[in-house]
């Protein structure tokens, strides 16, 4: 032992060198328990929590041996011993089957989601210029009631659609609008359809 370290001796396991100190050692000589070897020496070599010790992989002993061949000349080889702890000593965890991870969600589907209030309202009023056009010929009767829905519809548009929800009203081509969502047209145009959802539902 040099400088507090065991030169001689050592263990391997997954390509690290695990080294012993003189605080990781502590001998054994008041062992009382049948069958126990009969060993002259005795010792309990300690393997610190910075190495990783994997007492379930296989992992080698390594013992540096020096042989003098002459007066002043010697000779050190290294001898190896694989090692397995036995399986009746391990205590292993249960296997956890793998969880199969969701695909990520496409980033206009999110962004439809977030926008759910803004577009359920925006659909109630389309619905309701739906009936109004095709009942306007019964209202046309009710000049004072048309021009009250008329001023109330210019107002909601461009305070909720215009200033609240960032929505821009336009003419489409209604194919292009239902390409967009079939992924048939490509470039811009599909990517802002289905990315701007106010805009898109307000579209056609």
């Amino acid at each position: 032992m040099r400088g507090g370290i065991f030169d001689r001796t050592q263990l391997q396991q997954s390509g690290k060198v695990i080294s012993f100190h003189d605080t990781d050692y502590y001998r054994l000589d008041d062992v009382y328990i049948d069958g126990f070897p009969g060993f002259r020496e005795m010792a309990i070599f300690v393997i610190r929590d910075q190495y990783d010790f994997d007492p379930g992989t296989p992992w080698q002993l390594e013992l540096l041996v020096r042989r003098q061949i002459g007066a002043l000349d010697s000779v050190f080889t290294s001898f190896y011993g694989d090692y397995l702890t036995p399986e009746q000593y391990l205590l292993r965890p249960e296997p956890v089957a793998p969880v199969a991870e969701a695909e990520p969600e496409a980033l206009w589907v999110s962004i439809w989601r977030e926008k759910a209030f803004q577009i359920g309202v925006l659909s109630v009023a389309l619905l309701a210029l739906f009936i109004i056009i095709f009942i306007q010929d019964v209202l046309v009767r009710y000049p004072r009631l048309m021009h009250g829905l008329r001023h109330g519809y210019l107002v909601f548009t461009v305070v909720f659609i215009g200033w609240y929800a960032l929505g821009q009203l336009s003419v489409v081509n209604v194919f292009t609008f239902v390409h967009a969502f079939q992924g048939i047209s490509s470039g811009i145009c599909s990517y802002w359809i289905r990315c701007c959802s106010f805009s898109g539902v307000s579209w056609p």
